[in-house]
């Protein structure tokens, strides 16, 4: 039943419909909180440095992981000491916070956390308790600025700059909260950010401060191995495309915009990878997003495995904006 609601998230259908009444609830209770917590009735914890929240409006992928690789990199080309701050989906440490290593495994504190290690090398520290994680990394690593992974809904943690991501593919699907419609809170609160990053052009979203984003796919790593090719050279051969996560049709359109004959293979977001999920009977290349390598490496063994890193191009004047709002 929940793969036919969500299938209704672009459009609604009449599943959709039933069960709107309890987004209606849905978007209430998130009204409640959201005010308890500037009554201060709920406890709200303001840390010793500034706190950028990078998050969104809708449940899936909207491009997030991008920004927080750009903007963790702009902030240490500017001689700040970033830190990140995620809540680790499906990760399974017996120990909270936990910090991200080399030796941390993917089981450990998820495909994100490591994601960012791995381009950053800043220090990233996973956990439910954003407020307990941002204070081990000021205390411990003495971080100056935090970038929050997600956390748009988290109130418990005081920011100084909200960054809203919305993907133009998708959008706000249907505009219905959850459970009809991908909606976490209701488009209107949109106007709490600071900021709005759009992941590609949508020009019908109010707001007095909207930047864009473009998501790029140009090279391709070897998985087991140390090549590296440009996406092109992969030519007209049969092609098997790898993506578990939010919007894997972006990814299966970007590689087809660029010529490529692939095959698409889904998989739901966060999807725990195994050996079986890459046999296809053939010896076609397989290229897969990088946030579905770091789940493979550990199996794979074909030297014809890619992971297709993803970076994010945005507009210069949004830099200048964090920049301004940090001093």
């Amino acid at each position: 039943m929940l793969d036919k609601i969500q299938q209704g998230w672009q459009k609604a259908g009449w599943l959709n419909a039933v069960f709107y009444p309890i987004s209606l609830f849905y978007a209430l209770i998130m009204h409640i909180r959201q005010t308890l917590y500037q009554v201060g009735w709920l406890k709200s914890e303001k840390l010793s440095v500034p706190v950028i929240v990078v998050g969104n409006l809708t449940v899936g992928g909207t491009g997030k992981t991008p920004l927080v690789i750009a903007l963790a990199k702009h902030l240490q080309k500017k001689g700040k000491h970033p830190g990140v701050i995620t809540r680790g989906y499906k990760a399974k440490s017996g120990v909270w916070p936990r910090l991200v290593d080399h030796k941390t495994t993917v089981k450990d504190v998820g495909d994100e956390a490591l994601l960012i290690y791995q381009h950053c090398q800043v220090p990233i520290m996973v956990g439910p308790n954003r407020v307990e994680s941002g204070k081990m990394l000021i205390d411990q690593h003495h971080c100056d600025v935090l970038i929050s992974d997600d956390g748009f809904q988290h109130f418990a943690l005081q920011r100084d700059i909200d960054i809203v991501v919305v993907d133009s593919t998708r959008g706000f699907g249907n505009g219905w909260c959850l459970p009809s419609g991908p909606l976490r809170e209701p488009k209107k609160n949109i106007s709490r950010g600071d900021v709005v990053i759009t992941n590609g052009k949508m020009p019908d979203i109010k707001h007095s401060n909207i930047h864009s984003m473009e998501i790029l796919l140009e090279s391709a790593r070897q998985i087991n191995g140390s090549d590296i090719r440009l996406l092109r050279e992969f030519g007209d051969q049969p092609i098997h495309a790898i993506a578990g996560i939010g919007n894997p049709d972006r990814f299966f359109n970007q590689l087809s915009a660029l010529g490529l004959k692939i095959t698409r293979h889904s998989f739901k977001d966060h999807h725990n990878f195994s050996e079986r999920d890459l046999l296809f009977g053939d010896s076609s290349p397989i290229l897969m997003t990088e946030k579905d390598a770091v789940k493979c490496k550990s199996f794979i063994k074909s030297k014809n495995c890619w992971a297709v890193p993803a970076s994010a191009n945005i507009d210069t004047h949004f830099f200048s904006f964090i920049e301004q709002r940090l001093r």
